[in-house]
């Protein structure tokens, strides 16, 4: 990623962005647009931990990207929820769950959490 400049130009396209969209709500007092009303909100937020049952499905594969996590084997979860978590793992990579065949493992899985 060093050699082929990804690295610098995500920095340079996040300082732009930076610039361009916070300068806009520093002058104006509002939000270019949703994305990033949304996307300020999301990060002044404070979470409360979620009581209820909680279901991770999470892809066994990998694939090589910048900020793989390798956190807690729950992908930082644990933090925001207060019962054990239940994980269910696919053999699939990180998007293959969204895609056939591994899809219809997670629609079985939460088919099955929905009938009891």
């Amino acid at each position: 990623m060093l050699r082929d400049g990804a690295v610098m130009a995500t920095v340079r396209r996040k300082l732009n962005n930076l610039v361009r969209f916070e300068m806009h709500r520093w002058v104006t007092g509002r939000d270019k647009d949703l994305r990033h009303a949304l996307f300020r909100h999301a990060r002044q937020r404070t979470y409360r931990p979620l009581s209820g049952h909680v279901v991770l499905i999470k892809s066994r594969g990998t694939e090589e990207w910048a900020y793989q996590l390798q956190l807690d084997g729950f992908n930082g979860w644990k933090k925001l929820v207060r019962h054990p978590i239940e994980l269910v793992q696919i053999d699939a990579g990180h998007l293959a769950p969204m895609k056939e065949p591994a899809v219809r493992t997670v629609v079985q899985r939460i088919d099955g959490l929905l009938r009891d």
